[in-house]
């Protein structure tokens, strides 16, 4: 019905609308489950629980597969936007993701991001491709191992710009640790800028160097405390939620005169 869409009937039309009401309605309840799932974490547990609920550990999806892999894969809970991925790469090396872009480079490098993202296109047929690295850290860790995070960023870039300093439109690097007082005050000393979030997050866009070349590249660090992953991401689907419960109050209004 969908794919014919615009040679539907009145009824299959008025078909087509109740299915897709249904099926819609049962995935924004699943992703408030999620975000109750999550926020029921011990945060200074291993970091390998929240990990496996954004997208298990060692799995790799594409677009275009089954359907189900929605219900398994919830890279919405950092943007909406990414749903529209080409490929999802959960816990895999940077060899596997560099293979991902294309090949004829040797590397073996064994890093490990935690998720990698490619939007856009295909990684490999398209002449230019946007990443998304994302990289994880529990709570109650030292100052030290918060900052961490920047700097794994920061390598990621390094290693994919060095096989691949062509075919890369766009770079964005998440990283999701616990921002104490003293790591927010040295975020906001390299000039990183707050963003609008119902937790703590910072934004700034850093000049990386592709080691060979010495060339400089842009890329764009978004550091977010868990409040604001978990947050942001039930604000978003709340707008869903109310949707439907007015469009549900106004049924039942409806059919009660």
């Amino acid at each position: 019905l969908l794919d014919r869409q615009d040679e539907l009937s009145e009824s299959d039309y008025y078909t087509a609308l109740e299915f897709a009401s249904r099926s819609l309605t049962e995935y924004i309840v699943y992703r408030g489950m999620i975000i109750n799932k999550i926020k029921g974490l011990d945060k200074t547990q291993s970091e390998d629980s929240i990990h496996n609920i954004i997208v298990p550990r060692y799995r790799t999806y594409r677009a275009g597969r089954e359907y189900d892999q929605y219900y398994s894969n919830n890279v919405w809970l950092l943007d909406d936007k990414f749903m529209a991925y080409d490929t999802v790469l959960s816990e895999r090396t940077m060899k596997d993701v560099m293979d991902e872009v294309g090949e004829g480079i040797e590397h073996d490098e064994k890093k490990r991001p935690d998720i990698a993202i490619f939007l856009s296109a295909d990684p490999v047929k398209s002449q230019g491709v946007d990443v998304v690295i994302v990289e994880l850290k529990k709570y109650g860790i030292s100052l030290a191992k918060q900052e961490e995070v920047e700097s794994q960023l920061r390598q990621r870039a390094r290693i994919i710009l060095r096989a691949y300093p062509k075919k890369i439109n766009r770079m964005w690097y998440y990283g999701i640790a616990e921002i104490t007082s003293e790591f927010a005050d040295a975020l906001l000393e390299r000039k990183y800028r707050p963003l609008f979030s119902k937790g703590l997050a910072f934004y700034n866009q850093i000049d990386v160097m592709e080691t060979e070349t010495r060339a400089m590249y842009p890329i764009d660090v978004c550091i977010m405390n868990c409040d604001a992953f978990i947050n942001d991401a039930e604000a978003r689907n709340d707008v869903f939620l109310e949707f439907l419960r007015k469009r549900m109050q106004s049924f039942a209004s409806d059919d009660s005169k």
